[in-house]
């Protein structure tokens, strides 16, 4: 897990990277704390990450719209944590940002939800594998290209026509699309788990993240002193030549990465995608072809308006990450048609082993005539022999109420970018 570094004093923020984020949650709040009169403190970047909603969008209940889902876990009670959200491209494939992949390297059961409610599901499919893609530095969120496969148990039993990935070389400047997500739904920071879609319009592909969301230098540094844009001219009244060079470092430093970032969000009627639809997919629908998806949602900032502001940076899939895609679509489950809960052949107890955190998806074969015992098959696989479950099994002890203070501490250890 990656941590933000604390820097020692507020001059030294213009040489620091702004962002270094993990794992869980959806969009990387980016926080610099005391840049201004603060030369007697420590200062740091605060991240905040937590889950959210497509703030503007409407209700998206359809059925058709199945193939983007939430990302979940499911305490020992069946209590359901929404977190991310996600997007079948193949039949046992879903594609998010890297930053939610990360979570499944924590051991515990990770879900994919069908349906409009990520609390009330039609459908938990198990995530058992997962993979990512192989640039890990730079970017918005500091995660290089913030995107991320994982590996279904069984094909959605709903009949779901995944979506076709696209690359981003297809994407330019003005574009219509839309984006779906589980996300927060208003500006006072409110959260439902219900499904919204909201439209978005493309509005950079290339240079400066900061110039695609605020337009100029001067937007930018208002928005950062004041955490709002206007028509003031504020550079006139600033005098501070140091402040200004290290506002222009920042500005100049965060640069979108070339055919794998874009920036959406700013046309008039665009919505803004929050904490909890990082993993979002951007689409458009195409007739004779059908959905078509070009890129996640990875981070975005905030303003004294609302929790989410001025346009969403997505992970696109340049040619690294669309071959990575391509790939993973096709993937085949090394377990085959093997069921959770084993089988015995012959004599031979066979099961499914899943290990999450450790990468481990095979099959695993104990001969019972070994030990002189009989396969037989239970609740938790093949056996041989009816062996008492103990702790070795590897399953988490930790209670729910536990585990999801742990996920909301990780979540807010990722993502969004306040001053």
């Amino acid at each position: 897990m990656r941590r933000v570094q604390d820097i020692e004093k507020c001059r030294d923020m213009r040489l620091q990277k702004i962002v270094e984020a993990v794992v869980f949650g959806s969009l990387f709040v980016w926080s610099y704390t005391g840049i201004l009169g603060c030369s007697d403190q420590d200062a740091g970047i605060e991240m905040l990450v937590e889950t959210a909603d497509v703030i503007g969008g409407h209700s998206a209940t359809s059925t058709a719209l199945d193939h983007t889902g939430a990302l979940v876990l499911q305490y020992e009670d069946g209590e359901i944590y929404p977190f991310c959200t996600a997007t079948l491209i193949g039949p046992e494939t879903i594609v998010s940002a890297k930053h939610c992949t990360e979570i499944a390297t924590w051991g515990y059961d990770v879900y994919f939800a069908v349906g409009p409610d990520a609390y009330l599901p039609d459908e938990l499919v198990q995530v058992v594998s997962y993979d990512m893609a192989p640039v890990d530095d730079g970017g918005f969120v500091g995660m290089g290209q913030d995107v991320g496969v994982l590996y279904l148990d069984h094909t959605p039993e709903s009949g779901i026509t995944p979506v076709l990935p696209r690359p981003s070389s297809e994407l330019s400047v003005g574009d219509r699309m839309v984006s779906l997500g589980y996300g927060v739904f208003a500006t006072e920071y409110i959260y439902d788990g219900q499904r919204r879609i909201g439209r978005e319009t493309v509005a950079a592909v290339e240079g400066p993240t900061f110039e695609g969301m605020f337009g100029d230098f001067e937007s930018f540094v208002e928005w950062w002193l004041t955490g709002e844009t206007t028509d003031a001219d504020i550079l006139d009244g600033i005098d501070d030549d140091d402040l200004l060079s290290e506002l222009t470092d920042i500005y100049e430093s965060e640069v979108l990465l070339d055919g794998d970032e874009a920036v959406t969000g700013e046309a008039a009627g665009d919505t803004q995608s929050c904490y909890g639809d990082s993993g979002s997919p951007l689409m458009k629908y195409t007739a004779g072809i059908g959905w078509q998806t070009y890129g996640v949602v990875s981070g975005g900032v905030d303003s004294v308006r609302s929790v989410c502001d001025y346009g969403t940076v997505f992970a696109t899939f340049g040619p690294e990450v669309y071959a990575f895609l391509e790939a993973a679509r096709n993937w085949e489950d090394p377990c085959g048609d093997l069921q959770q809960s084993g089988m015995c052949d012959g004599n031979t107890a066979v099961n499914c082993v899943t290990d999450l955190s450790a990468g481990i998806r095979e099959p695993a074969e104990e001969n019972c005539d070994d030990s002189g015992r009989i396969c037989v098959v239970l609740d938790d696989g093949a056996r041989c022999g009816i062996v008492a479950n103990d702790d070795a099994s590897g399953e988490s002890t930790i209670s729910g109420e536990e585990l999801e203070t742990a996920a909301e501490d990780a979540v807010r250890d990722a993502f969004f970018y306040s001053r």
